[in-house]
């Protein structure tokens, strides 16, 4: 009968003890999510955003940087399947660059852009954009302003 005790109390200790976690085990790690890098002066100060977007709408593509506070956006726009290369901007041409201003539209019409990488995805919405570029605007008719778009580089991934 001791013996079965003594065999039962070893079992009882043996299974009810617990495994130490190791406290050096790698923690797991998150993906992360990088943020679009975004830099462009606008007549020499530097523009900041708050909001990115991406849209398709037949035929255009576009990449939009919003800043809700100041009533500014910079938008590249594609009219056609975008790809890289060197672009010179034109007013309403293909691609293009607008700068709106307090409810204002200046569309880039001389500068140029050099679109590193792009690509879309199956509804033909840009998904990743790096590029540089500097421009001019036009100047707008209610407002006799144009702005000077310099510095300008992306890196968009959404």
């Amino acid at each position: 009968m001791k013996q079965v005790f003594v065999v039962v109390f070893f079992a009882t200790v043996l299974f009810s003890c617990k495994k130490k976690e190791d406290s050096s085990a790698e923690p797991t790690q998150q993906p992360v999510v990088t943020p679009p890098v975004v830099s462009v002066k606008v007549n020499g100060n530097d523009f900041t955003y708050n909001t990115t977007s991406s849209y398709f709408i037949n035929p255009t593509r576009a990449v939009n940087f919003l800043n809700n506070s100041t009533s500014e956006q910079v938008s590249i726009r594609f009219l056609s399947a975008p790809t890289t290369g060197t672009f010179t901007l034109v007013k309403y041409g293909n691609p293009s660059i607008q700068y709106y201003k307090n409810s204002n539209l200046h569309s880039s019409v001389n500068g140029t852009l050099i679109v590193n990488a792009v690509t879309t995805n199956t509804n033909n919405i840009i998904t990743k954009l790096n590029c540089t570029f500097n421009c001019q605007t036009d100047t707008n008719t209610t407002t006799s302003t144009y702005y000077n778009l310099t510095n300008g580089s992306f890196d968009y991934n959404q």
